[in-house]
C-alpha cells in the first residue's frame, strides 16, 4: 500500500520551495543588496527542485508497491471467483508490469517538470513587468530609491506590495478540455497529478490482472455522489477490453481511456476491477448489462446537490489555504498600520469561510 505520508511530504516540499522563495525575495529587498534578483531567485528555485527529485524517487517506489498489491489482489479474487489456474509467479514484477509503472511515472514526472519550468517563466515575467513599470534597467526597480517611490509608499509598504505581487505571480492557468480556465498553484497541480497517477496505477494493475487471467471484462466502482461524466460512464458499469465482444461497451471508447489514460478524468475516484459473470446470478448479469448500455446521467437531484456541495467545500478550502499563506507573511512585531488592517480583514474573511464550510458539511451529511 502506498504510504500517503510520502505523497503529502512531496506536496509539502513544493509548498516550502515557494514559501522560501518569497521569504528570500523579501529579505533581499529589506537588505537592499545590489544583485541580480531575478537570477538569484531562479537559482534558488532550481536548487529546491533538485532536492525534490529525491522525494520523487521515493514516490516511484511506493507507486510500484501500489501497483503490484492491486494486481495481486485482483488475480487472487479472479482465482477465487472463476477457479482460474495461474501458471506464473504473479506476485513478482514482469517486464509488462515494469513498463506499465514506468509509463505512469513518466507522465507524472514530465507534467511536474513542465510546471516547475512554468513557475520559472512566471518569475521572469514578473521581473520583466516590473522593469517596464519602473525603468529600462533590469532589476533596478528594487533598489532602495525606486522601492521608496512605489506608488508613494514607504519603503516597508513598497516591499510588502512587491512581495505580494511576486506571490500572486507564482500561479499558472490550466485550460481544461471543455475550455474552462483554472488558476492553480504548483503544489495543487502536483497533488492533482500525484493522486491521478496512483489511481491510474490501480486501474492499470486491474486491467493487467484481467488480461493475465485470460478474462476480458472490467467493472467500475460505484459512489453515491459523482460528477456528470462519471455518472454517464462509470458508476458500476461493465466494459470489455476486447472490441470484438459486443455484449458490453468497449472501455477504450469512453472519455479519458480513449486518449490513452487509465481514468476518466484527473482526480477521478472510480476504480476498475475484474468482472466475472460466473460470480453473479443471471439476473445480476442482465442488470449490469442494461446499466452498461445506458450511458446517461441518471443522478437524482439529491446526488447532484451532494456533488456540487462537495465541490464548493473544496473550493472554499482552497481559498482558506490561500488566506493562511498570506497571513504567514504578515507576522512580526514591526507591522505597518496597513499590514495590521490587512490581517484584520483576512481574519474576518477566514472566519466567514470556515463558518460557511461547516454549514456546507452539515448539509452534505444530511443529503
Amino acid at each position: 500500500m502506498a504510504k500517503k505520508n510520502e505523497r503529502d511530504h512531496l506536496i509539502t516540499l513544493y509548498e516550502e520551495a515557494l514559501k522560501n522563495l518569497i521569504l528570500k525575495f523579501e529579505k533581499l529587498l529589506k537588505e537592499g543588496r545590489k544583485i541580480n534578483h531575478e537570477a538569484y531567485l531562479l537559482k534558488e528555485l532550481q536548487s529546491s527542485f533538485e532536492g525534490i527529485k529525491k522525494q520523487k524517487k521515493i514516490i516511484q517506489m511506493t507507486l510500484n508497491d501500489e501497483y503490484i498489491n492491486r494486481k495481486i489482489k485482483e488475480i487472487e479474487r479472479a482465482v477465487k471467483v472463476s477457479n482460474i489456474e495461474i501458471k506464473y509467479d504473479y506476485k513478482q514484477f514482469t517486464k509488462i508490469d515494469t513498463d506499465n509503472v514506468m509509463q505512469l511515472y513518466k507522465i507524472f514526472n514530465d507534467k511536474t517538470k513542465k510546471a516547475e519550468k512554468g513557475i520559472g517563466r512566471q518569475i521572469q515575467e514578473f521581473f520583466s513587468d516590473q522593469e517596464k513599470r519602473a525603468t529600462s534597467e533590469l532589476n533596478s526597480f528594487i533598489r532602495d530609491e525606486l522601492v521608496s517611490r512605489e506608488l508613494g509608499k514607504s519603503k516597508k509598504e513598497a516591499i510588502a506590495s512587491l512581495t505580494e505581487k511576486l506571490r500572486d505571480n507564482l500561479y499558472f492557468t490550466l485550460r481544461t478540455e471543455t475550455g474552462k480556465k483554472i488558476r492553480m498553484s504548483l503544489p495543487a497541480y502536483a497533488k492533482m497529478n500525484l493522486n491521478t497517477m496512483f489511481q491510474q496505477a490501480k486501474n492499470t494493475a486491474s486491467i493487467q490482472a484481467v488480461k493475465d487471467t485470460g478474462s476480458k471484462l472490467v467493472k467500475f466502482s460505484s459512489h453515491y455522489w459523482t460528477c456528470e461524466t462519471c455518472a454517464m460512464y462509470a458508476e458500476g458499469r461493465v466494459y470489455t477490453l476486447d472490441r470484438r465482444i459486443k455484449k458490453y461497451p468497449y472501455l477504450y471508447d469512453i472519455p479519458g481511456f480513449n486518449k490513452g489514460y487509465k481514468s476518466i478524468h484527473p482526480n477521478c475516484k472510480h476504480l476498475l476491477s475484474g468482472y466475472y459473470e460466473e460470480g453473479h446470478s443471471k439476473k445480476e448479469v442482465e442488470e449490469n448489462k442494461k446499466l452498461s448500455e445506458n450511458q446517461e446521467d441518471n443522478r437524482s437531484s439529491d446526488m447532484i446537490k451532494k456533488y456540487e456541495t462537495r465541490q464548493e467545500i473544496n473550493r472554499l478550502e482552497r481559498v482558506k489555504n490561500s488566506i493562511n499563506a498570506k497571513l504567514q507573511t504578515l507576522r512580526g512585531a514591526n507591522l505597518t498600520e496597513e499590514e495590521r488592517g490587512m490581517i484584520s480583514v483576512l481574519n474576518r474573511r477566514k472566519k466567514e469561510i470556515i463558518k460557511k464550510i461547516n454549514s456546507l458539511r452539515d448539509n452534505f451529511r444530511g443529503l
